[in-house]
């Protein structure tokens, strides 16, 4: 499959009309029409979740994921010093319950969630009011922050993997 992303409906439909390959019909059509002809894909639910550690246990991050509903795939891929994890669940019952959640808890840790429902403007929203903390103790994680996070009613805490001194090498 081929995505197009237009930024108007008017460039989209000059998009839809142009004739691809000589002697064959096949055009864009709207993701729209192209998922309500597609039952498999209106009944997937995707996230993306955010700044996942790379030594995490993957194993048993699997686990804790499929716990939550039947999943169809798991993607870890790494940026820069973190995975970026896709998952895509067999059905859309979470999709109701993720939509508000801004944070996904696991073990100590915590990572941020952005669910495939969001609208570009939720997503972005999320990027919006972001402050930084500095200067923590050695071995603080998101967990040791759940309660400032729940009392200031934050969205989301991350922390960054702290990076040893040269003393300790």
């Amino acid at each position: 499959m081929i995505k197009v992303v237009c930024e108007t409906e008017d460039a989209a439909n000059k998009v839809m009309a142009k004739t691809i390959v000589v002697d064959n019909p096949t055009k864009f059509s709207k993701m729209e029409l192209f998922t309500q002809n597609q039952p498999n894909l209106q009944s997937d639910f995707e996230i993306k979740i955010w700044d996942v550690l790379l030594d995490i246990e993957k194993d048993l991050f699997e686990q804790h994921l499929r716990s939550l509903s039947q999943v169809k795939k798991i993607k870890f891929a790494v940026k820069n010093l973190y995975y970026k994890v896709s998952v895509t669940f067999a059905n859309k019952d979470l999709a109701g319950a993720l939509k508000e959640e801004c944070l996904m808890k696991f073990l100590n840790k915590t990572f941020r969630i952005f669910p495939s429902s969001l609208t570009k403007e939720e997503h972005n929203h999320r990027f919006k009011y972001v402050l930084k903390l500095t200067s923590l103790p050695k071995g603080t994680n998101g967990g040791d922050l759940l309660e400032i996070v729940t009392c200031t009613r934050a969205k989301a805490v991350f922390i960054c993997p702290q990076k040893p001194l040269l003393s300790e090498l």
